[in-house]
């Protein structure tokens, strides 16, 4: 693993996809960039609900961020700002 990971640029409301093996996206979950805190070696995390989530970027391009899990095991995202990509907020109350 690298002694740091790379800044991710976040807009401040977005749905996180995970690229999916056939291809595909699917959503992940709701997030705000203010939820991720920033660890020494670079890695963001966000502990706010259930489970922590862990972003270990390794590289950018554009929206879309690679990362690696603890495990070494790799992963693509996809940062989608929002409202918008296709999602909005909810009419019901």
């Amino acid at each position: 693993m690298p002694e740091r990971f790379i800044d991710i640029e976040m807009p401040e409301e977005f749905v996180l996809e995970c690229l999916t093996a056939d291809g595909s996206w699917i959503d992940w979950g709701l997030y705000r960039a203010e939820e991720f805190e920033r660890q020494e070696d670079g890695a963001y995390l966000n502990a706010m609900d259930g489970s922590p989530l862990w972003l270990r970027c390794l590289r950018q391009d554009g929206s879309v961020i690679y990362v690696i899990d603890g495990g070494g095991d790799p992963f693509t995202y996809r940062l989608v700002p929002f409202p918008g990509g296709g999602y909005s907020r909810s009419t019901d109350d």
